[in-house]
């Protein structure tokens, strides 16, 4: 699949890809997301995968002064300004397939083009495109069209604070924006975790909110945890490779070490012999991540929700409410010194 994408002959180019012959269609799912980072004021930058062909979600979005700052490590890679050659610089570096922006300096679009032995995926998208008021999706023959989700999110979003605490500020408010516009854009069931500026845990797809809410905990977690003291000085090897560095990190900070992959093995990535953390010092760090933010894209069903969240340093829930138990979740919030949300914004996306 290559050239420009329209939705119909009347309709502006939605997308011109500048390089690479072939493209598949769940990469062309995932440029869909340039409408995610229009949505926002500043410069952002959003890296996707997916679970499923029909299904991606965004597993990173981050607010970053310079493009620079958005580190690559992921499928597609979405800029919401021009990406000029110090930007390609970075993103040529890392692993991933493809990259969208509304536009490319000369000295970047020649640098990009020449990654993956030249079969790199270079998409210009059209930052003026305007979707219709209606969406639409074939299964099995049949059309279903409804009306496209127009919410606007912005920090009138989350002016409804309901309990007893309202320490809402400038930056959880930010936070709140972010990972509400993460919400809009994965699949649903979905709850997300923010903190200062990016996602830094998604539960997406999932079946039970509460499963949501311990996923996005965990990733969150496992984030935190990468910033360990211990595992910023790790002794690496000259010979181990970034990837390999990422992944025997993913390790310690999953708790998995000697399970997934034994302990001599993973030794072997050191210069000298590591010991895992402890169960005390995982305890301790995590302890120390506050003013998290969470989102849930339906209304919380049960406190367990506010139960697992608090965990994971989350100070500040916004959902729709609505709930047949939204008392017991006001109580969950008042409890812990949670200040609640409630958005009256349902963000079904399947």
């Amino acid at each position: 699949m290559a050239g420009n994408w329209s939705k119909s002959s009347q309709m502006p180019l939605v997308c011109r890809q500048l390089h690479h012959s072939s493209m598949s269609h769940r990469q062309v799912l995932l440029s869909g997301f340039r409408s995610t980072i229009l949505k926002l004021n500043r410069v952002w930058c959003l890296t996707c995968s997916w679970t499923t062909a029909g299904h991606p979600s965004p597993p990173r979005m981050l607010e970053r002064e310079e493009l620079t700052e958005c580190h690559r490590s992921e499928t597609l890679s979405l800029y919401r300004k021009k990406c000029d050659e110090l930007t390609a610089k970075v993103i040529h570096r890392e692993v991933s397939d493809g990259v969208v922006a509304p536009d490319y300096d000369a000295a970047a679009l020649s640098l990009l083009a020449k990654k993956k032995n030249g079969n790199y995926c270079i998409l210009k998208v059209n930052p003026s495109y305007v979707p219709t008021e209606t969406e639409e999706r074939t299964v099995f023959g049949l059309r279903l069209r409804q009306k496209r989700n127009n919410a606007k999110i912005d920090a009138n979003t989350f002016s409804n604070v309901v309990g007893k605490h309202n320490n809402l500020k400038k930056q959880s408010r930010d936070d709140l924006i972010v990972s509400t516009i993460a919400l809009k854009y994965a699949q649903s069931n979905t709850v997300c975790f923010a903190h200062r500026g990016q996602v830094i845990g998604i539960g997406a797809g999932q079946q039970s909110r509460i499963h949501c809410t311990r996923l996005a905990g965990e990733k969150a977690c496992n984030w935190w945890l990468r910033q360990h003291p211990r595992v910023l000085a790790l002794p690496w090897k000259a010979t181990v490779r970034r990837a390999e560095k990422s992944n025997a990190i993913d390790v310690l900070c999953s708790g998995v070490l000697g399970r997934e992959i034994s302990l001599d093995q993973w030794q072997q990535c050191f210069t000298e012999p590591v010991s895992p953390l402890t169960p005390d010092e995982r305890r301790e760090w995590i302890e120390q991540l506050n003013d998290v933010v969470m989102s849930s894209d339906a209304f919380l069903p049960f406190r367990d929700n506010i139960d697992c969240a608090k965990q994971f340093g989350v100070q500040f829930v916004a959902h729709p409410g609505g709930s047949v138990r939204d008392d017991d979740i006001i109580d969950a919030c008042n409890e812990y010194g949670i200040t609640l949300i409630h958005t009256g914004l349902r963000l079904f996306h399947h």
